[in-house]
């Protein structure tokens, strides 16, 4: 099993609150499927009424204070089932809190239960830069940017095991030749992370970590993947490794990897200066809807910002 973190959202015009979050586990999804499709052994009280059904993929039940929950079952990496649950039309702080609860329970129970073994597992949102303004290349090669950063329900999930050479594997939601576009060496992202982690947490040498990372966020579009891979990465080893290094070395860390990395540690709404490291977080009211039409050729960033600059000379 992994560990469980809410992303929760709340609708503007009806006021409800709808939380999300996902659980690994080191069992087979029937096996998952058959228990979630067995109310009568859940550790708290039951759903009023099954609302949906699509074997070995989907479950949904309805409560008696109205809230619904959809159960959604995939595979996420070798031997590895993602669970992931979305509770919704919860009225109020109090019921959002008791489903938070409840499904913290009910997961943790199925893991003991099926004697799973425990997965570290991180995820990290996609973004939209709401607005956007470089600045000139700077002595260090990086550029002075301000941006106002909206977190997608996109996310980015990397699960890490210790391995005796570094690896990265690929799989997700994008088309063959996206996913093929990913580096699978030790030029991706989240060996850099991994490694400038290593050198903060003054951990000489250390083991070479299996990287399985769960693709949601084009690539090459401009939406932060590969940043949102790096900062779940840093989260995932910085517990792998027990180095216990505090959040704000994190974003640290983070800013040293790419200008996006730190606000994909924070999500939400904030306004991203500097080198992205000056993050002010930006109270967001309501949910909102984007319409995004993307093109299976994507642009680099470094490309980009290269292009840029010699605009700027010329």
């Amino acid at each position: 099993m992994s560990q469980l973190v809410w992303n929760t959202t709340r609708e503007a015009r009806s006021g409800w609150y709808q939380t999300t979050a996902s659980m690994h586990f080191t069992v087979e999804i029937p096996r998952l499927y058959a228990i979630c499709d067995d109310p009568a052994s859940w550790p708290l009280s039951q759903p009023r009424t099954r609302t949906l059904i699509d074997k070995d993929q989907r479950l949904g039940y309805a409560f008696d204070n109205d809230t619904k929950v959809e159960i959604e079952f995939a595979a996420a990496a070798r031997s590895i089932a993602r669970v992931t649950v979305t509770a919704t039309h919860l009225h109020n702080e109090q019921e959002l809190l008791w489903a938070q609860n409840y499904w913290q329970t009910t997961l943790e129970r199925m893991a003991k239960r099926t004697s799973s073994e425990p997965v570290i597992a991180y995820s990290a949102p996609g973004k939209l830069n709401l607005f956007f303004k470089v600045g000139p290349l700077r002595q260090d090669g990086y550029h002075d940017v301000a941006s106002i950063y909206q977190a997608v329900n996109l996310r980015e999930t990397v699960i890490v095991e210790h391995s005796s050479k570094w690896q990265v594997e690929v799989t997700g939601n994008l088309s063959a030749e996206q996913l093929e576009a990913v580096p699978t060496g030790e030029e991706n992202l989240v060996v850099r992370a991994a490694k400038a982690v290593a050198a903060a947490a003054d951990i000489a040498n250390p083991i070479p970590v299996h990287f399985s990372i769960n693709k949601q966020v084009p690539v090459a579009g401009g939406m932060g993947g590969g940043s949102a891979d790096a900062a779940a990465a840093i989260l995932a080893v910085n517990d792998l490794w027990k180095a216990n290094l505090p959040a704000a070395k994190l974003l640290e860390i983070a800013a040293s990897i790419g200008a996006d990395v730190p606000f994909a540690l924070r999500g939400g709404l904030a306004i991203g200066r500097g080198n992205g490291d000056r993050i002010e977080v930006v109270k967001q009211a309501g949910e909102y809807h984007w319409v995004l039409v993307l093109d299976e050729t994507g642009l680099s960033t470094p490309v980009v910002f290269g292009r840029l600059d010699e605009l700027r000379t010329q």
